[in-house]
């Protein structure tokens, strides 16, 4: 026989079974929203038998009509994100609640079946969506308009930088006398070459040079390395965009009188120093965070250095408020300026 002969199993060998292949990102995003359209069905025929009036029939419409759709809404838009998914997961915690409450309260009814099996489609789908789950890492990062949005950014920002580069030289320069006679460098052509070849990338391309041709002499065209949504219309603030510098500096400018009287009336009430303290806590993280928004984008130092200013003058207040010593108002009287400046210097009370 020849050794090329396929070796048959041995007599009683079971045979391996094939091995089944992952699931695509697109079959199980499909699942998710077999499983999402079900749960909604099995809600809305409880909500239709539901009795009218009753607590239920209230439950299940906040459930069906506004907290669920509102949940899923990242996760049903077209080309989800890993985003999305995260979004949606966080969401649908309000709808899984509040099923699960209603569910109770329908116990012994016609409805408790039919609220049980939209509970378990629903917990499917928000399990699937958890981050760790392989949906959520088999999504992109970004939606295919923002990848080409910012790799259009990238190549405006390449271009830029390429010119800056030549700033210090002729090679570009428009006169021939200038480039002593040697041919200019069209630099920009292979950019534009590109472009025609991906019209996609022509938007993010298109808003960075708006951008750069209306500022001036920018020399650091990395400042142009902002999120698509920077770019984009919508509310300030919102997803992660900078937010109103005019506000910061109007707290800043605006503040120390209000809180020098606020101080002074507090130096007699330990109560209002506590309180007092509170807010300022408060305020001082909401400052900070806002100095790390600023640090994500491009420098300004008027705005950094009244964020600063207040960012000091909060701190003084929680330090006045809260004293510094063990002693109480009882025992020695409330604290004073100047122990709070001793305290500050390092110095014993």
């Amino acid at each position: 026989m020849s050794a090329a002969t396929i070796a048959k199993p041995a007599k009683g060998a079971k045979a391996k079974a094939p091995t089944a292949r992952p699931l695509t990102a697109d079959e199980m995003l499909r699942t998710v929203r077999d499983e999402l359209h079900h749960a909604d069905r099995k809600l809305e025929a409880a909500y239709d038998a539901a009795e009218p009036g009753s607590t239920v029939e209230t439950m299940l419409r906040l459930i069906a009509h506004d907290l669920l759709p509102a949940a899923v809404r990242p996760i049903c838009n077209d080309n989800p994100t890993k985003a999305d998914a995260e979004a949606s997961y966080e969401a649908m915690f309000a709808p899984l609640g509040a099923l699960e409450a209603t569910i109770a309260l329908a116990a012994g009814t016609v409805l408790h079946h039919t609220l049980t099996e939209a509970f378990t489609a629903l917990d499917s789908a928000h399990t699937a969506l958890d981050i760790c789950g392989a949906l959520t890492r088999a999504l992109p990062e970004q939606t295919p308009d923002e990848r080409n949005f910012l790799r259009g950014r990238d190549l405006a920002i390449l271009m830029l930088s390429q010119g800056h580069e030549l700033d210090s030289t002729d090679e570009a320069t428009a006169h021939r006398l200038h480039r002593n006679g040697k041919p200019q460098n069209r630099f920009a052509r292979s950019y534009l070459d590109e472009l025609m070849q991906e019209p996609a990338l022509l938007d993010g391309f298109a808003a960075v040079l708006s951008a750069d041709l209306s500022s001036g002499d920018i020399s650091d065209a990395e400042c142009w390395n902002l999120p698509m949504a920077e770019y984009e219309a919508g509310e300030i603030g919102a997803d992660g965009t900078m937010v109103d510098d005019g506000e910061v500096a109007a707290v800043s400018l605006e503040a120390p009188a209000r809180v020098v009287q606020r101080v002074e009336a507090a130096v007699d009430d330990a109560e209002a120093r506590r309180l007092l303290a509170f807010e300022a806590n408060f305020e001082i993280s909401k400052l900070a965070e806002m100095v790390k928004k600023l640090t994500d984008g491009e420098e300004d130092r008027s705005v950094f250095h009244g964020i600063m200013s207040r960012i000091e003058l909060m701190s003084e207040i929680v330090y006045f408020a809260m004293r510094l010593y063990s002693c109480s108002d009882e025992e020695e009287g409330p604290p004073t300026m100047e122990k709070l400046e001793r305290a500050f210097k390092g110095m014993m009370p």
